[in-house]
């Protein structure tokens, strides 16, 4: 169930290439989809982290771990 929110949350991230835009068409989709609002409140619970800032909490991670493998890259070229 983690890996499949965590999958929804950056297919939001990539269609809209804006953290502020993903996350307001995500929660727009959590209004609409009951199953994926309770998925989400799931994740939230087990992450520790609020419904309201559960998604940005993510991206924020997401985000940092993708510059680190490109600073890990960088490391290695010089």
């Amino acid at each position: 169930m983690l890996e499949e929110i965590e999958d929804i949350f950056q297919h939001f991230l990539t269609q809209y290439d804006s953290v502020d835009i993903a996350e307001f068409e995500f929660k727009k989709a959590i209004h609409e989809d009951a199953d994926l609002k309770e998925m989400y409140k799931n994740w939230c619970h087990m992450q520790g982290s609020s419904e309201k800032n559960g998604f940005r909490d993510f991206c924020q991670d997401y985000i940092e771990s993708r510059n680190d493998v490109w600073n890990t890259l960088k490391d290695y070229d010089e």
